[in-house]
């Protein structure tokens, strides 16, 4: 079985993670990072569409693709992709995927495009 859907972006990219994983201090306390802050802000909007779109959960094992639209090539592939780890664990969370490591998660594919409307559109093909 095969479920699709679409999460408007773009999602943050490499290298806007690795600035919001920097330390934030409050009084000199060390209180966080802005990185929880995006990934719950991403799995929020993750979660909340695929549970309007009627995603069903996969039961055991699946793969994925992923279609990634940027407006511009100015980011480099790599670099977009990292948006997987937003989309597994928003999909563990609300119990759509049992979960992301070897046991269920066999893999996935990334294709690049660029658009008027960034996102991703995510297939998932459960075994």
């Amino acid at each position: 079985m095969k479920r699709i859907f679409f999460i408007p972006g773009p999602l943050p990219s490499m290298n806007e993670i690795i600035t919001a994983s920097s330390t934030v201090l409050k009084g000199g306390i060390r209180f966080g990072s802005k990185y929880s802050v995006m990934k719950k802000k991403w799995q929020k909007i993750i979660s909340d569409i695929a549970i309007s779109e009627g995603i069903n959960p996969v039961v055991g094992t699946y793969t994925c693709s992923f279609d990634w639209i940027e407006k511009t090539r100015r980011k480099d592939p790599d670099n977009i992709s990292v948006g997987v780890k937003f989309i597994f664990d928003a999909l563990v969370e609300v119990g759509i995927l049992e979960g992301d490591t070897w046991r269920f998660n066999k893999g996935w594919a990334n294709t690049f495009s660029t658009g008027k409307a960034p996102g991703v559109t995510v297939h998932i093909y459960e075994y």
